[in-house]
């Protein structure tokens, strides 16, 4: 069948494509990106930086932290190809780094806000689904909160700038390989654009799963840590 028509059928008939299997994935999302940027924002304030703060990024509107391309563009293409994972960002923090006091201390401490946010709404979702009933609309929705959060997690914590992870190595590299790593971070974004959106294309189109390393990277362990979860501690 024509890879193309294929996706216009998954459309419809694909994973998580259906109305209300596609909206299980709205509030996982919102949350996600709404709670990540409200807590390095508040990280952020605490170690000097007012930026988040002053620009409106500590709201609870949703549409303060909203990215086109990361928050609506992203998971639906994600879902279109049938990612591994489904994966999103909100719109690009203001945190100036250079304010930051003591700096190499508060890249650190806004990364791991950030990263232990992932890990916090994870244990949220694990905790919800002893509360909600089984095999719903409300049980997807919790389902696809803690895939989300660990995928996410995995993701961040990439040596790659301008993730968590390559934060945390920028602050924790004397100098002058701090400078020297810094000034890679205009590749980040293509890296980036490569692993999550491109690749997982190609792999749809081909059908090759050689090109998948999302899959290798980020979806393999998200699968291998969701499935010990629900094994181990759901069940």
């Amino acid at each position: 069948m024509d890879p193309w028509h294929e996706m216009g059928r998954s459309f419809i008939e694909g994973r998580g494509l259906a109305p209300e299997a596609l909206g299980a994935w709205v509030i996982p999302i919102l949350v996600t990106i709404v709670a990540r940027e409200i807590s390095r924002g508040m990280a952020a304030s605490v170690f000097g930086d007012k930026a988040p703060r002053r620009e409106g990024r500590l709201s609870l509107n949703p549409l303060c932290h909203i990215s086109v391309f990361g928050t609506l563009l992203l998971p639906t293409l994600l879902v279109l190809v049938k990612a591994p994972v489904i994966l999103t960002w909100g719109k690009s923090s203001p945190v100036q780094f250079d304010r930051l006091k003591p700096r190499r201390l508060g890249i650190i401490g806004v990364a791991l806000t950030g990263l232990m946010l992932h890990l916090l709404l994870a244990s949220i979702s694990v905790a919800l689904t002893f509360l909600v009933p089984q095999k719903g609309w409300v049980d997807q929705n919790v389902e696809n909160l803690l895939t989300l959060n660990i995928s996410l997690f995995i993701f961040n914590i990439l040596p790659i700038l301008p993730l968590d992870g390559g934060r945390i190595l920028w602050a924790l590299l004397p100098q002058p390989l701090d400078k020297i790593y810094v000034s890679s971070e205009g590749w980040g974004l293509p890296i980036l654009l490569l692993l999550v959106v491109i690749l997982p294309l190609i792999s749809f189109v081909l059908g090759a799963e050689s090109f998948n390393l999302l899959k290798t990277i980020i979806g393999l362990p998200t699968e291998a840590i969701t499935h010990t979860i629900k094994e181990w501690v759901i069940r």
